[in-house]
């Protein structure tokens, strides 16, 4: 006996975007620094639809709450997380070709220089910023990404920076911290 069967129907409604371009768009800003939060991810969406003039169900064109839920939902890959606020220049520095091609400059350096095996004439230096109120957002990103950040510009919130300074061998220099035209000196 031979059965047949129907073929059955996609069920839902008619979507009126394309999910891959979104995945795809929100894992490239959000690995970039620029993470959109959820209510962005919205207003994205909204721009998109009136300016394609694309007829929805939504109110006003913007998706709700619940849409972005079920989104989520239909995309386990995309995740909202929470950000680690890094500078432009950090931010682009943790680019694995970037680290190695650093390396390799290095180390030409100091063969070039004749101290590769003068630990003690090695020094690596460091300044960082804080910002006394810093803000994490959630943003929407890649499932598993070992680390989201995001790109911060100047503000006007207080910014204290400290600079520190130790060789190869172990020795450290006296650390600085600069806080808004007072300067102090620990070590």
């Amino acid at each position: 006996m031979v059965r047949t069967y129907k073929k059955l129907k996609q069920g839902g409604r008619k979507s009126y975007l394309n999910s891959q371009e979104m995945i795809d768009c929100l894992i490239l800003m959000a690995d970039s620094g620029w993470g959109f939060t959820r209510g962005e991810v919205k207003d994205l969406i909204q721009d998109f639809l009136r300016t394609n003039s694309i007829e929805t169900p939504f109110i006003d064109s913007q998706p709700s709450k619940d849409w972005l839920h079920a989104f989520l939902q239909r995309n386990p890959i995309i995740t909202p997380r929470k950000t680690e606020q890094l500078s432009n220049s950090r931010s682009h520095a943790e680019n694995p070709e970037t680290i190695k091609t650093w390396f390799n400059l290095v180390e030409k350096t100091f063969k070039k220089a004749e101290i590769i095996n003068l630990p003690n004439q090695i020094f690596n230096s460091d300044e960082s910023g804080f910002v006394t109120d810093p803000k994490k957002q959630i943003v929407l990103a890649k499932r598993g990404a070992s680390r989201v950040s995001q790109s911060i510009g100047g503000s006007g919130r207080e910014h204290i920076t400290v600079n520190c300074a130790c060789s190869a061998s172990g020795q450290a220099t006296i650390c600085y911290i600069q806080r808004k035209k007072f300067v102090y000196g620990l070590g």
